[in-house]
């Protein structure tokens, strides 16, 4: 049942209440009415009377004890607490005319307190076609990064990140990139957020540029390309709750290179999960990933992945 606060006149109670004040004052012991005003029967300080506008929170013993608990977790937490997630699997299996395989899973971690936040992925596609003799691959891309945020204002944050890329088929054997920033959260309710970010990045890549066989050399030596840019970077990050059961995601960054002018990278990530039960969810992931300069004539610059599976979540 919910009423409305300007609306109750007299309060009265027969056991302690903890009463919060806007100003921040703690009062603990029974409460009364005098006067459109209130008062609390402290133990050491005698009755104290406060008006009811400055009243923000009223807990009896049992609330208190289970808020604060919760408010020391979040305040000290230890390195291993608060970490919550979920976990993606799919997978497609296709036989007769023809007879591929294709396994996406992922991983996301996240530990939020109220002074940082600390998030971890991880992204993999395999897909092969077994019609092919040997089996042939046909997909094999890894993604992992790691980022640490730390609050400057109810609004603002700083952070830094790093983040590790494979993809066979755009030969890159690495990608490394480490960087930081600042950001800021334009909308932040229970339903929308959107955070705005910028900073500065370094990027290192290496390429397999190990020529084809050939009669001649059957066997080429293996070679790689590396190379090394300064990047800057902006993003957009925007998540929304379609329903009480239903979510959505996505973040875009343009990386534009310093080094190389003209140059750059885009990534793109969206998705939307449904929940079917408490821990389990259905998950539908769209993920792009641009190069404006490919190592080698004849790649393409653009590598789109649309994937769906099962998502376990789980919190600690």
């Amino acid at each position: 049942m919910t009423i409305d606060w300007k609306a109750v006149d007299e309060v009265e109670s027969s056991q302690d209440l903890n009463l919060f004040s806007k100003s921040g004052q703690r009062l603990v012991g029974k409460l009364t009415t005098n006067a459109g005003n209130f008062e609390v029967a402290t133990r050491d300080a005698g009755k104290v009377s406060i008006a009811r506008v400055d009243i923000v929170t009223v807990r009896n013993s049992d609330e208190q004890a289970a808020w604060q608990k919760d408010y020391d977790r979040y305040a000290n937490p230890s390195v291993l607490d608060l970490w919550s997630g979920s976990a993606d699997l799919g997978l497609s299996l296709t036989s007769g005319n023809s007879a591929t395989t294709t396994l996406n899973a992922g991983v996301d971690l996240a530990r939020v307190t109220k002074r940082d936040k600390a998030t971890v992925f991880y992204r993999q596609i395999q897909a092969s076609d077994r019609a092919k003799t040997p089996t042939l691959r046909i997909a094999n891309a890894k993604h992992a990064g790691v980022q640490y945020d730390l609050k400057v204002s109810d609004r603002a944050f700083v952070f830094g990140f790093t983040n590790f890329d494979f993809d066979e088929f755009l030969r890159l054997d690495l990608r490394f990139v480490g960087g930081g920033g600042f950001g800021y959260s334009v909308i932040k309710n229970a339903k929308s957020t959107l955070d705005l970010s910028g900073g500065i990045a370094y990027n290192k890549e290496i390429f397999d540029t190990t020529p084809a066989p050939t009669t001649t050399v059957p066997n080429p030596v293996y070679t790689t390309t590396s190379r090394d840019s300064i990047e800057g970077f902006v993003a957009e990050e925007w998540r929304y709750k379609i329903s009480p059961r239903s979510s959505f995601f996505e973040k875009a960054t343009l990386f534009p290179n310093f080094t190389k002018a003209g140059e750059f990278r885009f990534n793109l990530d969206a998705g939307v999960a449904t929940a079917l039960t408490k821990y389990l969810s259905w998950n539908l992931a769209f993920s792009n990933r641009y190069l404006s300069n490919p190592p080698l004539a004849g790649l393409k610059k653009n590598d789109t992945l649309l994937t769906t599976g099962i998502r376990f979540t789980f919190a600690k």
